[in-house]
């Protein structure tokens, strides 16, 4: 169950380079994202607290901080200080993910969800934490 559970949630984070093509469509990519995680929230909590899902986190938080810096690149934004803010919130929003589905937190989902959406910019290269 833990390598096919892997494997969808691989394939739904990333097939479809369309949806996060650049920064204009990462809320709807991050919507997407967050209500796949809902609706396999009881198995995804189980894998998660396996040691197994603990690496296959990590691969996770490897791969969509290679798609923000590949999203950077396409549209042209070179900025160190942009792509710094980029991958502590990526990273960030990883580790309350992890959080959340050991019970480590209070935070729902959908207010990580909301707060992932409020920080992220929406095409230029302004600073996200301002």
């Amino acid at each position: 169950v833990g390598a096919e559970l892997q494997g969808e949630i691989e394939e739904q984070l990333f097939s479809n380079s369309g949806q996060f093509a650049d920064f204009n469509s990462v809320e709807g990519y991050i919507d997407e994202a967050f209500d796949f995680l809902k609706q396999q929230e009881p198995i995804y909590s189980e894998l998660l607290s396996s040691k197994e899902g603990r690496g296959f986190l990590n691969k996770l938080e490897n791969e969509i901080s290679q798609r923000v810096l590949e999203v950077m690149h396409r549209n042209k934004i070179d900025d160190k200080d942009t792509e710094l803010e980029l991958l502590f919130l990526t990273n960030g929003t990883m580790a309350l993910l992890r959080k959340y589905h050991l019970g480590e937190t209070d935070l729902s989902l959908d207010q990580i969800k909301e707060f992932l959406k409020a920080k992220t910019p929406t095409g230029s290269s302004r600073p996200i934490l301002s």
